[in-house]
């Protein structure tokens, strides 16, 4: 007895202090696995029977034993049947009866969208999909969205009731990834024909809402002055009961649809360790031991119950209008837009949204026109965009003017002008060999520079002699600025500019040595420093010596 209990809780021990070794065992071997697995319950209830046997005063070992083991289980099975019926009740507390709708549910009047598992952004994120599909709906005067804690409301005007460009739905082409009458479509088959009626519902909102139509908020409607309440509940936190449930109610707070999916894991009436290999991650490869469990969920058949679709299909709404004409159509609105001197706030806005429906897809024949856009001042806040446009893509050489306009304009950010200046460096080198007004104006400009700092790498397509005394210059300019933080960007793309002009820029290796003789060197600040110049400085003398 006593070897099996400390041959069992060696084992014990190797499974809980290493679990990966469980793991091991099955990959590997099966039965090793088997045996790490079950050692931790053969050693606990090993321990319970020793103790008991130890305190019988039988002289028979036997039935010590015996005795023992069956007290270890009746104790085992107490308490966790008590913990079992704790839980269980946790459980059937959550369970609610599933309602079928007879017919497609007719929302009207003020709808209020409650959503418990949401992680939102902004307020203008809240009116999504969902949002903008129950608004389109004749007779619903008001969607109010209500986020945990964070409420917004939305409403549908004529464009003469509201002076201002409104206000932007998010995403309103997701509504084709949960609308089930949208997936069965045979023309949306494919990524890329989904992807395309997606950008076709940006395009064709952004139209509608910048011609006769706007978006506005408006003040929310609580729960007990809304004609219909949709609430989506999606609770899936660990060691909580897991609910995924649907739900829409009238102004008679009855319920007219209620579909539901719970799912508990409830400790099992008999004590053993389980191992938990859910709780392996990308971190942790190993799994872990916990208490015994068994899953209770409302229907065994179904792992999970799809939230949007199954409201979207009890709703009446329309097919969304994914018209492959809108998005030409946008196109063409934008250029007069853009062409139009005198263009209003409104028409100005739907440029913004026009550069907001590509989302990393945008295709090589748009760069002009997106090149355009960006080149027009009176264009405000588009840098988001443009970083999801070129996300995919290095920077092509049309936006090389564009850019340069945009880090020149008043109302761009320090980190605007950062970003675009780090997109113009890159560019092939030679780019800006024969360099317009608009990149002299950035170069010349020392205060200006020193927020595209990037961009002073393209000093060196100049060629060796002009670019080696431009990028000495440009250092000069830098060593003014006295702390180390505000030049270390600057000095950076100087080096790599020199890194450019190699042996043609070896007449300021002089002026680099001096510089990093001095004790506290101004253009260097680590060890990593020292050695990425001097494998310039190497590159720069290679031929002279």
């Amino acid at each position: 007895m006593k070897i099996a209990l400390i041959l069992s809780g060696i084992l014990a021990t190797l499974a809980m202090v290493a679990p990966s070794l469980v793991a091991l065992g099955f990959v590997f071997f099966i039965i090793p696995g088997l045996v790490l697995l079950a050692a931790p319950t053969v050693f606990a209830y090993l321990a319970v029977t020793m103790a008991i046997r130890w305190s019988l005063p039988y002289e028979s070992n036997v039935l010590k034993t015996a005795i023992g083991f069956v007290g270890a289980l009746v104790a085992g099975s107490v308490v966790m049947v008590s913990w079992n019926f704790t839980e269980v009740a946790k459980y059937e507390s959550c369970l609610l009866p599933d309602v079928a709708a007879i017919k497609p549910i007719k929302l009207s009047g003020n709808v209020l969208i409650q959503r418990k598992n949401a992680i939102v952004g902004p307020e203008s994120e809240f009116c999504d999909y969902l949002c903008t599909a129950i608004l389109d709906l004749p007779d619903v005067k008001s969607v109010t969205v209500d986020y945990k804690r964070n409420t917004a409301a939305f409403k549908l005007v004529s464009a003469k009731q509201c002076s201002g460009p409104g206000l932007l739905p998010f995403e309103p082409g997701n509504i084709l990834d949960n609308d089930p009458a949208a997936k069965t479509l045979p023309e949306l088959i494919g990524s890329e024909q989904k992807k395309a009626a997606k950008n076709s519902i940006e395009a064709g909102w952004a139209l509608r809402l910048a011609k006769d139509e706007r978006l506005i908020a408006q003040p929310s409607v609580s729960a007990d002055q809304a004609d219909w309440i949709v609430r989506i509940v999606d609770q899936k936190k660990r060691g909580k009961v897991k609910i995924r449930r649907v739900e829409i109610v009238d102004s008679n707070d009855t319920v007219q649809l209620r579909k539901s999916h719970v799912s508990y894991n409830v400790p099992a009436r008999l004590f053993f360790f389980g191992f938990d290999a859910n709780s392996i991650t990308e971190m942790d490869s190993s799994g872990r031991f916990q208490v015994g469990k068994y899953n209770l969920r409302t229907d065994n058949n179904i792992p999970q119950l799809e939230l949007e679709p199954t409201l979207l299909s009890a709703i009446k709404i329309p097919l969304p209008n994914f018209n492959p004409h809108n998005m030409r159509d946008l196109q063409g609105e934008i250029q007069r837009t853009l062409d139009d001197p005198d263009a209003t706030i409104v028409e100005l806005e739907l440029v913004r949204r026009w550069m907001a429906t590509f989302f990393c897809d945008v295709a090589e024949e748009d760069f002009p026109l997106v090149a355009k856009v960006v080149a027009d001042e009176r264009i405000k806040d588009i840098t988001e965009s443009m970083k999801l446009i070129c996300h995919k893509h290095e920077t092509p050489a049309i936006f090389w003017s564009a850019f340069a306009k945009r880090i020149l304009m008043k109302h761009s950010t320090v980190e605007d002008r950062f970003w675009y200046a780090r997109k113009l460096a890159s560019m092939p080198p030679g780019t800006f060999a024969k360099p317009q007004e608009v990149h002299w104006e950035i170069w010349n400009d020392k205060y200006l520079v020193r927020q595209a700092a990037p961009f002073i790498e393209c000093l060196a397509d100049l060629g060796p002699e002009a670019g080696t005394s431009a990028l000495l210059e440009a250092m000069e300019n830098a060593l003014e600025l006295g702390h180390w933080s505000k030049r270390c960007k600057s000095i950076d793309a100087i080096r790599a500019g020199f890194e450019r002009l190699g042996p043609g820029a070896a007449e300021a290796a002089p002026r680099i040595k001096q510089l990093m003789g001095y004790q506290r060197s101004p253009i260097m600040n680590s060890y990593n420093d020292r050695k990425a110049w001097e494998a310039v400085l190497a590159r720069m003398e290679a031929v002279t010596n």
